[in-house]
């Protein structure tokens, strides 16, 4: 691939992930906007706190997956030299099913109005670990599908070979 190649295909890249990422955290950002007008700030911490941020993770973890599991996107996989690649791809299913087992868990704990003492400096670090996780898959997964090469097709050089072929036939 020549440099020229290779800097579109970052760039494509980098849009994608930008475009995946703004469009799943966008309710986020817009609750932003309330929470300043009511100068309610530490509802900001509380977002990671009661695991809002893995609803997030879990989105791109899911796009991530589908886009890993494409069989063009497995070819890629094969055939890429990066290792990381592959084990990201295979990563992202067990990050996507414990992310959604801890939320789940998080959601029934605060539903359920127990007095249980969750650790959340565990869940801070574990939901802002996988958050970033689940970004990287993202854009290794955009990466991958973008390295899909789809053969040139001259239409005027096919439109030649048929028209023989049918000259043949006749």
């Amino acid at each position: 691939m020549d440099e020229n190649v290779k800097k579109l295909h970052k760039e494509k890249t980098w849009i994608g992930l930008l475009y995946s990422i703004f469009g799943i955290t966008l309710p986020f950002f817009l609750s932003l906007i309330g929470i300043m007008m009511i100068n309610k700030y530490e509802f900001v911490i509380s977002f990671v706190d009661d695991g809002q941020i893995l609803l997030f993770a879990a989105g791109l973890l899911t796009s991530a997956y589908y886009i890993f599991r494409d069989d063009g996107n497995q070819t890629s996989l094969r055939q890429s030299k990066l290792k990381i690649d592959r084990l990201v791809s295979h990563l992202t299913i067990v990050f996507l099913i414990f992310t959604s087992a801890i939320y789940a868990i998080l959601y029934t704990i605060g539903i359920s109005n127990s007095a249980l003492d969750i650790n959340v400096w565990f869940i801070r670090i574990s939901s802002l670990i996988i958050f970033a996780f689940s970004v990287y898959a993202a854009y290794s997964s955009i990466y991958v599908d973008f390295l899909k090469v789809y053969p040139i097709i001259d239409v005027k050089e096919e439109s030649t070979k048929e028209v023989q072929n049918i000259m043949d036939k006749l």
